[in-house]
C-alpha cells in the first residue's frame, strides 16, 4: 500500500484530508450564512427608544504579558531539556544565554 493509514504519516494525512473538507464545507456554505444580515436600527442595543453611545471596553495587556512569558519559559524549557542529551556540552549553556539575552531585551523594550 502505497500510505499506511495506521502509522503516523497515514494519520497526518487524513488529518489534513478532514481539515480541508471541513474548509471547504465551510467556504461553500458561508454564501448562505450571511443572506439576511441586520442592517441599520437592527444592529443598535435595545433600550427603550433611546439612543446609547457605543461602549467603549478598555483593553488590558496584562494577561498578554503574562501568557507571551509563559509561552517564553515554556518553549525555553523543552529546548534546553532536548538539548541536555546531545553530544555538545557546550549547547544548553548558549541555549540558556540567548534565552537570558531574549529576555532582557524584553523587559527593556517593555519598559518604554
Amino acid at each position: 500500500m502505497f500510505l499506511d493509514l495506521a502509522g503516523p504519516a497515514g494519520v497526518f494525512a487524513l488529518a489534513l484530508l478532514a481539515a480541508a473538507l471541513v474548509y471547504l464545507c465551510g467556504r461553500s456554505g458561508g454564501k448562505n450564512v450571511g443572506e439576511g444580515a441586520e442592517k441599520g436600527a437592527k444592529l443598535q442595543p435595545y433600550a427603550c427608544g433611546e439612543e446609547l453611545p457605543p461602549e467603549q471596553v478598555p483593553v488590558s495587556i496584562h494577561m498578554f504579558d503574562f501568557a507571551a512569558f509563559f509561552l517564553i519559559f515554556d518553549v525555553i524549557s523543552i529546548v534546553l531539556i532536548f538539548s541536555f542529551s546531545a553530544s555538545n556540552v557546550f549547547l544548553p549553556i548558549a541555549y540558556i544565554a540567548l534565552s537570558g539575552l531574549a529576555l532582557y531585551a524584553i523587559m527593556t523594550y517593555r519598559r518604554r
